[in-house]
């Protein structure tokens, strides 16, 4: 018989979240569960890096107040109970007798601690989930306030990202992760393995396996081999043009729509002076134009969806009724010719270094030849990419954004608001500004009806593609591998959590 699980909280934006029920506990075995994802974790340290691996598997280690469960709905965490007094101020209750690894007893002078640094730290990775916060108010030990400077009807949302860490005084020491989730730290080996053991004290119950650990492996050839070979029992984001060589392997490959979209990122602005193709509209109206999204989306083996907008259906901020973005190699010659660059410009797409990736930019690079734009390839390290993402020093770059809180309010905010440090905004920006629609993203986030908010995002979506400041390219579908010993359903915002799996 499974688990019994209390219903989704009912609500709106204001809402009350009703604490879990016991929790299902099932006594642990003496397997270990092996896990690959498509990279490394960048680091331990929870609040310095949002990359999506990173958070993958740090979130089998850490916990933050609030998550979301395999159907994105927001479920209490280390909170138990959250309520918006007003639009400024929320009200959280937290879980009593919740333990770090190390035995600390877990309080709220550990989430200030945690909230604090995260929002001022000058290396910390998830400051943009916090850029609305200004006071965080203890209590007691089970009970605080935090107080924003606009309303933030998303603000729960957001913080299903930031993992709560120790207070200083009560850590355990330099260079160990300590958590409250279900695994506990044992040894990392960076570029080889993670290794991890269940924690026998976690609130939620022991998980199933007694070990899991945690190991990258490079998208292509290797991932089937790895597989194959039953060196890893389950492992992310297959490559979707090779998962037919599993059939027979006693491997299964498990498929779910994901919450990932792809764009061509552009650095559309340029310095006095200087003459930058991507700074001019017509110019990135034609990059769109010149590109054949269904042909992507064929090549890597008809899984997923052409992106007609910005963001896919399923995601707030999806408008239905906009026209639905073309594929014209002549009007896009006609704009080139508009613009002045009738005889093209070179420019050079940085990708990652994955197969599916260098796929896809082979075929830009093709289609956007034949309007005359000559384009190279570049396929840097994962983490050189990263941050000089970060540091805003690519100009032409191919990336997927995951949409983990079903919303675009994060998105717009990351990637499309001007870039700035002091407010957390525009964090993976690489150089688009318009106050207008800075303006709009800024009045969305403060909304709390969601008809309102959906009434604005129209006007934000036609601005966005007429602007083009990102050209959306294609909503991707997860292919996973899994080994048969193994019994687990994919989540739909991809996360590989070893407490979710069990020995089939």
């Amino acid at each position: 018989m499974g688990c019994l699980r209390p219903a989704r909280p009912g609500g709106a934006a204001i809402l009350l979240a009703a604490a879990l029920g016991g929790a299902c506990v099932r006594p642990p075995t003496q397997h270990t569960i092996r896990i690959a994802h498509e990279a490394d974790a960048l680091s331990l340290d929870p609040l310095t890096v949002a990359e999506a691996a990173t958070h993958s598997i740090l979130s089998n280690l850490y916990e933050g107040l609030v998550a979301f469960d395999a159907e994105m709905r927001l479920v209490p965490a280390l909170a138990v109970q959250w309520n918006s007094l007003d639009e400024h101020t929320w009200q959280i209750e937290l879980r009593p007798g919740v333990r770090f690894h190390d035995g600390h007893v877990f309080g709220a002078e550990d989430v200030k601690y945690t909230l604090d640094r995260a929002r001022s730290d000058p290396d910390s990775g998830v400051r943009g989930h916090l850029a609305t916060l200004s006071r965080v108010h203890v209590l007691s030990p089970t009970r605080l306030r935090l107080v924003t400077t606009r309303p933030d009807p998303l603000l729960m949302n957001r913080l299903t990202y930031v993992h709560v860490v120790h207070a200083p005084d009560q850590a355990s020491g330099p260079g160990v992760p300590v958590g409250t989730g279900p695994y506990r730290f044992v040894s990392w080996q960076p570029g080889r393995q993670l290794d991890l053991e269940a924690f026998p004290e976690y609130w939620g119950g022991a998980p199933s396996f007694a070990k899991a650990r945690f190991v990258p492996v490079a998208e292509g050839y290797d991932s089937i081999k790895v597989l194959k070979a039953r060196q890893v029992d389950v492992l992310r984001y297959l490559p979707e043009t090779q998962s037919g060589e599993l059939q027979g392997s006693g491997v299964r490959v498990a498929e779910r729509a994901g919450l990932t979209s792809y764009y061509l990122w552009l650095r559309s602005r340029a310095a006095p002076g200087e003459r930058q193709p991507l700074a001019d509209r017509r110019v990135r109206r034609a990059l769109s134009l010149a590109i054949d999204r269904a042909r992507i989306v064929q090549s890597l083996g008809g899984l997923g969806a052409p992106a007609e907008q910005l963001v896919q259906k399923g995601v707030f901020g999806h408008v239905t009724g906009l026209p639905p973005i073309g594929h014209d190699p002549e009007q896009a010659r006609a704009l080139l010719r508009e613009a002045g660059y009738a005889a093209g410009f070179e420019v050079t797409l940085v990708h990652r270094a994955q197969a599916s990736q260098t796929l896809v930019a082979r075929l830009i690079r093709d289609q956007l030849g034949v309007v005359g734009i000559q384009v190279g390839l570049e396929a840097p390290d994962w983490p050189d990419m990263v941050q000089s993402i970060r540091r805003a020093g690519l100009p032409f770059f191919l990336m997927g954004w995951r949409f983990e809180n079903g919303d675009a309010a994060s998105f717009l905010r990351d990637c499309l608001m001007t870039r700035d440090a002091a407010r957390g905004a525009g964090n993976y920006n690489p150089g688009y500004s318009n106050p207008a629609l800075d303006r709009l993203i800024e009045d969305n986030a403060q909304m709390f009806g969601e008809t309102a908010r959906l009434a604005q995002y129209a006007e934000l979506m036609k601005l966005v593609l007429d602007e083009m400041p990102l050209v959306p390219l294609y909503h991707r579908a997860n292919l996973y591998g899994v080994s048969e010993r193994v019994a687990w359903k994919p989540r739909l915002d991809g996360k590989l959590l070893a407490a979710e799996m069990s020995p089939n």
